[in-house]
């Protein structure tokens, strides 16, 4: 008869606790001390009697640590800036992972040599003032600086609002977030675009005509495979970085320049997925990179872009800058909702809208009262 392991033996209260990590089978030691947990890896065991020859040692650690105030909580009085940005800087890790490595560095580079070691308590709307006039004298935008400051107002909003709060919420300072500048819109028309496209190496047409049209980012374009197109039914099926799928119309110069795309690639690379691949004459010119094959799916194009771009009278036009050209255009030119322009382009928001002043085009006066007739009959049936 199978014997049942015998249940683990409840240790006084006060001993801390002693845990094994199912994902790496490791040991860990944890107490708790005036509402803060602390964790030590105690490394791999037999058995748990032998991991608690270990805690106890840890333990011992911490007692003497705790002893000699090395190990105090911080208070509100004691808190530093860089205890606050650490506490953001776990949540972006768990909460917002992709945007979490660029806050990071911006963080690290920026708000921790000038705050880091300052008492979040001394911290002054006038510290803050004097610390947008030096970014500014170092040529920075006002944009980049507002973005500094927000990353640091969020994380004392945060620290704020969390169970053990270091900071009160009345005692944040005011942040001298000033008004950005409308953004330089750089819109490309109907003869540009044909301009640039004639300038263009091969290999990068079909990508620039498709960015054109619809606007998605550069990480969805150059992830589109030949598995993706639905030339029978006009359709383009979309994958976010979310892993979220939408559909997005094939229309205007997309239809002729996704057939071509596709029989280069059947009669010349049939083993290639992506639809954009650099074909032989450009990488023999050295556009791809001078040791890569053709046949290779297109990644880094950034100089190619722009002596294309300046060939064709547009320095500085950035590849990017057609996202806002195709939603102008989907909404001013070809008249769909501003809601179906973002959900092609694959905008979250409609800052894009804003930002660029892209506005639809009136309505006729004639039709807005037919449709506000319809709707005033269909609220008096109800």
């Amino acid at each position: 008869m199978e014997h049942s392991p015998e249940p683990r033996k409840r240790r006084p209260k006060g001993n801390g606790s002693l845990f094994q990590r199912k994902s790496d089978g490791l040991w860990y030691y944890a107490v708790v001390y005036k509402g803060h947990a602390l964790k030590r890896c105690l490394g791999d065991f037999p058995s748990e009697s032998e991991a608690w020859t270990e805690a106890e040692i840890v333990k011992a650690d911490f007692l003497t640590r705790i002893a000699n105030g090395e190990l105090e909580p911080s208070t509100p009085a004691t808190v530093t800036v860089s205890e606050v940005l650490d506490r953001y800087v776990r949540h972006l890790n768990l909460h917002a992972p992709k945007s979490a490595y660029v806050i990071t560095c911006c963080v690290n580079a920026t708000l921790r040599p000038h705050f880091g070691k300052r008492l979040v308590a001394s911290l002054t709307t006038g510290d803050l003032q004097r610390f947008r006039e030096e970014r500014e004298r170092q040529g920075r935008s006002a944009a980049t600086i507002n973005r500094d400051l927000s990353y640091l107002r969020t994380a004392f909003i945060l620290e704020s609002k969390s169970s053990h709060a270091r900071i009160v919420p009345g005692s944040i300072p005011h942040f001298p977030i000033e008004k950005e500048t409308q953004a330089d819109s750089i819109f490309i028309g109907h003869q540009e675009y044909r301009t640039i496209l004639e300038k263009l190496p091969t290999s990068l047409k079909c990508l620039f005509v498709i960015a054109y049209h619809l606007g998605i980012s550069r990480s969805e374009l150059l992830n589109l495979t030949f598995d993706a197109v639905d030339l029978r039914n006009r359709i383009l099926w979309l994958i976010d970085d979310d892993g979220n799928t939408r559909r997005a119309p094939i229309y205007g110069d997309m239809e002729p320049w996704l057939s071509r795309q596709k029989r280069l690639r059947d009669s010349k690379f049939p083993d290639a997925t992506s639809i954009f691949f650099w074909v032989a004459e450009d990488v023999a010119m050295s556009h791809g990179g001078y040791r890569l094959p053709p046949g290779s799916p297109v990644r880094r194009f950034e100089g190619t872009w722009d002596k294309a771009v300046s060939a064709a009278g547009h320095t500085g036009l950035r590849f990017q800058d057609i996202r806002a050209s195709a939603v102008r255009n989907m909404i001013e030119g070809v008249g769909i909702s501003e809601a179906q322009a973002l959900d092609i382009s694959g905008y979250k928001t409609r800052s894009v809208v804003v930002r660029h002043n892209i506005n639809p085009p009136v309505m006729d006066v004639q039709k807005t009262g037919r449709l506000m007739s319809r709707w005033a009959k269909a609220l008096k049936a109800t």
